[in-house]
């Protein structure tokens, strides 16, 4: 076995900078959970709870409890990391299933959040918003149903303390202008829930007309820079007073704008797709809707060369890596995204039209 020593960095290393977004776990909990395992070789102090503290510690599943859905979440994130995506949707369908066993999903009545500590409380909301974002994340990714439904879901927001804080009985809730680590990751979760909606108006199995795309697409814009406008300004990568942070507000404030950015490009691609498909088959739609849907096309590739500039950023910097599961995949989908625009305009259009976005595209790529 390691040394105590060598678990403890490994610890600070998750919490630090790994995991900036999907904090699911209360971190002093997690250290004396760990400290607990090194002095019992394992064994842990209480045989009643010892295989759920082991199964968080180790990623092992375990009996049905809030350690084992967490448990599980770890190893589909583990998986997203090595690229395994298909074995990371088969777990999760697992973990998102006793969530919903567990109740994860619906507020908690009154009686037992009397009996339930806060730190438990916190946690099982933290799991849950972290699933139902995972759960969004695989549904883009593959083009596959969700688990998790909007109409079912009455779960609170986890509030935004950090971990010292939860052992008060009346934590101090923190604004805007104060720095604390799970203030990206509620912003994370509400701007999700939008990304959910727009799932399910513009990539219904039943497709909109072209007003209804434009339409969805104007209006979920606005809601999107309206999420934009109430996050944090030290979380903000465009905010004149950004200042330099340490590595786990770096970590959350460019996870949290490509993000963003991201979403600019899923509210606004399916009237770029459209004018591909226009462009192949021959046919012309009625011109009085193409200033709408070209203010839509150059909003997805402005979104698309805002994801490829800031990883070109990062990578420049040192700071990409291969595990980002999320940030390859947000630049995987602006590089989509510009070649197919670059191919619409070859047709058409002189080199110098589609040119900058030909060569952002392949320097995302390479």
């Amino acid at each position: 076995m390691i040394s105590l020593e060598e678990m403890m960095q490994l610890l600070q290393k998750f919490f630090e900078f790994t995991m900036p977004i999907d904090r699911l776990f209360h971190r002093p909990t997690i250290e004396k959970w760990l400290r607990e395992f090194h002095e019992t070789m394992g064994s842990m102090k209480k045989n009643e709870d010892a295989s759920a503290r082991r199964s968080v510690l180790w990623m092992k599943r375990g009996v049905v409890s809030l350690a084992s859905v967490q448990a599980r979440l770890c190893q589909c994130f583990w998986l997203l990391s090595r690229s395994r995506t298909n074995h990371c949707w088969d777990i999760f369908g697992s973990a998102a299933r006793l969530a919903l066993v567990l109740g994860l999903h619906r507020k908690p009545p009154p009686t037992s959040t009397s009996t339930r500590s806060l730190v438990d409380l916190e946690c099982g909301r933290r799991t849950f918003w972290s699933a139902y974002c995972l759960d969004n994340h695989l549904s883009i990714t593959l083009g596959r149903p969700r688990i998790f439904h909007d109409d079912d879901i009455d779960q609170d927001f986890p509030s935004g303390v950090d971990d010292d804080e939860l052992f008060t009985q009346q934590p101090v809730l923190r604004n805007s202008h104060v720095y604390s680590t799970m203030l990206a990751p509620v912003a994370y979760f509400k701007l999700y829930r939008i990304m959910s909606i727009v799932l399910r108006d513009l990539y219904s199995i039943h497709p909109a007309s072209i007003v209804r795309q434009y339409e969805f697409a104007e209006r979920y814009s606005q809601v999107l820079r309206e999420w934009r406008d109430d996050i944090p300004r030290f979380l903000d990568a465009d905010s004149n007073g950004s200042t330099p942070l340490i590595p786990i507000f770096q970590r959350q404030r460019d996870v949290l704008n490509l993000a963003y950015w991201h979403a600019m490009v899923l509210t606004h691609r399916p009237l770029l797709l459209r004018n591909f498909a226009k462009i192949q088959c021959g046919n012309h739609e009625n011109t009085t809707h193409e200033p709408h849907v070209e203010r839509s096309v150059r909003e997805c590739l402005d979104a698309a060369m805002h994801i490829v500039d800031r990883m070109d950023d990062m990578f420049q910097s040192g700071l990409m890596f291969r595990s980002f599961w999320g940030t390859c995949y947000f630049g995987f989908s602006a590089a989509v995204v510009l070649y197919v625009y670059a191919i619409q305009q070859s047709f058409s259009s002189l080199v110098n039209t589609y040119q900058i976005y030909l060569d952002a595209a392949i320097r995302c790529q390479n």
